[in-house]
């Protein structure tokens, strides 16, 4: 992907809408590309202020689209024509019947929910949630409820199903302990291209050290990689920790590579930990390389 094709899909990424090879395509580019990376962080903090201030719409808001809704339909079945069965079914179809069978709707729910028997085997717990409510005007009060059922599936990592899960609850944004979990388990499997993949973003764009920690943990094994080594860079010279950048210093000196030494020499502008900074100047003077870039 290009710069201007990343960015025109970086919302659509962050809120899972792209397909697999879409999707590794951007981070392949963002690991390379610092422009394009530090739009992504730009784009996933917007992201995050977005999802902290919404706001459920206006009750008013709501009625008045469910009217031209029902305005709607009501102008295309007198458009029909109409057969005798479905002259009764609109009959049955009128307003003053919706409120009777809204009713009867949740009357049966909670009796179904409150006085009936559940089977031996019962359902899955559903978490329930009063989204909307509307008096009618003849003494009634439409309710609108927002319904979660939790489903509990398990398995082993090595399962494709299994860790696919794993991998979106290394992206939820809103739960950074359930990222930090997910890191501690993907770091077993990062042979795997895919997790490997998933913990050089967590590392290089996640917001929490901690997950960040995590992710370096599971890609220790692989540091001679070219493409961890991109990511253990982008690290050692733009994360704001220190431990982070210790650590990271410590795995890209182990290969001595020559393409190290001008990552090197710029870090020692500007670095102010002094673990850092003497690792740096000590791996420089091994290398013959000075430690002021030319």
């Amino acid at each position: 992907m290009t710069c201007d094709q990343v960015r025109e899909n970086l919302s659509l990424y962050l809120y899972g809408e792209l397909d697999h090879e879409q999707e590794e395509a951007i981070e392949k580019h963002t690991f390379r590309c610092a422009d394009c990376a530090a739009a992504l962080d730009t784009e996933r903090m917007m992201h995050g202020a977005l999802d902290r201030a919404s706001e459920l719409p206006p009750p008013a808001l709501l009625a008045s689209c469910r009217r031209e809704l029902f305005d709607s339909l009501q102008t295309r079945r007198e458009a029909a024509k109409l057969t005798p069965a479905a002259r009764v079914r609109a009959w049955f179809s009128m307003p003053v019947w919706k409120p009777v069978a809204a009713f009867g709707l949740l009357a049966a729910g909670f009796l179904g929910g409150r006085v009936l028997p559940f089977p031996a085997a019962s359902p899955a717990p559903v978490a329930t949630r009063v989204r909307f409510l509307e008096p009618d005007g003849t003494g009634r009060v439409n309710i609108v409820l927002e319904e979660t059922r939790e489903r509990r599936v398990s398995g082993k990592l090595s399962d494709d199903g299994i860790r696919r899960l794993v991998l979106t609850a290394a992206q939820d944004q809103a739960d950074p302990g359930l990222r930090v979990e997910s890191m501690d388990l993907l770091r077993r499997e990062s042979s795997a291209g895919e997790v490997r993949r998933a913990l050089m973003t967590a590392l290089v764009s996640d917001p929490n050290p901690g997950v960040r920690l995590k992710a370096l943990d599971g890609l220790r094994q692989h540091s001679a990689d070219p493409e961890v080594q991109r990511a253990l860079s982008h690290v050692l010279t733009r994360d704001d920790n220190a431990g982070l950048r210790a650590q990271a210093i410590d795995l890209l000196v182990e290969h001595r590579r020559k393409d190290m030494v001008g990552v090197l020499q710029r870090l020692m502008r500007h670095e102010e930990n002094d673990y850092v900074r003497l690792r740096t100047q000590r791996v420089l003077a091994e290398m013959n390389a000075s430690v002021d870039a030319f």
